[in-house]
């Protein structure tokens, strides 16, 4: 009965659904995950009633990402860097998402082009402006100077959609929070880890960092030199060193945990 309502009309179906019982639930999975399949978004009314049915946890994830996502709006070459990051988490970033997912990324080219442009005229603004990556570390010095401990949580091969819809609400569990919440910011490329980690750990451009290769106690050496603290003021550790909770039992004034389980394991192990 139910397929039949669901090939005739999906939110008629959803009408006779109670949301608790799990044969309803294990319909609804296997119907979105061919939806999924054959990426093609649903109605944004059907994604409505669908994402009300909160026993449903599996159907809740399937239902976000069949949601249709409403395109970024223009983006002006007269834009400054902080509307540009606003844009790219807020409108482009979801739209991207959306797009990958459904098969449709031809539908994001526009956006990127206008990016593109943007970054033609304001690439020179960026180096000296609130927008890249690796000028944060010196906001951390007033942090220092107001005895607040810090966290530098560096998760390798985490994209910014899922440090906000996975890694935030675990941190969040653990009682540690943004400061400022968590937005985006510019890196430069390549964003290979031998050369990117470094310049965001030590604050500076590639070429002002001492040409070494990258080790837990060179990472530690940066931020410290940089950030001009003495040697017993950083705690460091990597994921196969200590767990975070292990890294903060210690006092210190600066925690940097260098997480490289997604990027060695899951990313680089699944290459042969």
């Amino acid at each position: 009965f139910l397929e039949k309502q669901w090939d005739e009309e999906p939110e008629q179906a959803l009408s006779f659904l109670s949301g608790r019982l799990d044969f309803e639930e294990k319909f609804l999975q296997e119907r979105l995950t061919e939806q999924l399949r054959s990426a093609v978004a649903l109605p944004l009314s059907t994604c409505e009633k669908l994402l009300a049915l909160s026993n449903f946890p599996e159907v809740l994830t399937l239902a976000r990402q069949l949601r249709p996502v409403q395109e970024p709006s223009p983006l002006s070459s007269d834009s400054s860097v902080e509307t540009v990051r606003a844009w790219a988490a807020n409108e482009y970033l979801p739209f991207y998402a959306s797009c990958s997912l459904l098969s449709r990324l031809n539908a994001t080219e526009p956006h990127i082009r206008a990016f593109e442009d943007w970054l033609q005229h304001h690439y020179t603004d960026m180096l000296f402006e609130n927008g890249m990556a690796y000028q944060q570390t010196t906001r951390l010095r007033s942090c220092i100077d107001n005895r607040e401990p810090v966290l530098i949580y560096v998760f390798d091969g985490l994209d910014y959609l899922s440090a906000c819809e996975a890694f935030l609400p675990v941190m969040e569990e653990q009682n540690l929070f943004p400061a400022d919440g968590l937005l985006p910011y510019f890196s430069f490329l390549p964003t290979q880890t031998p050369i990117a980690k470094p310049v965001l750990i030590g604050g500076r451009m590639q070429e002002q960092l001492p040409d070494e290769k990258p080790t837990t106690l060179l990472y530690k050496k940066l931020l410290q030199n940089y950030l001009s603290v003495p040697e017993d003021a950083v705690r460091s550790a990597t994921d196969r060193d200590a767990t975070l909770l292990e890294l903060i039992q210690e006092r210190a004034d600066i925690y940097l945990y260098l997480d490289n389980f997604l990027d060695r394991e899951l990313l680089h192990g699944n290459i042969r």
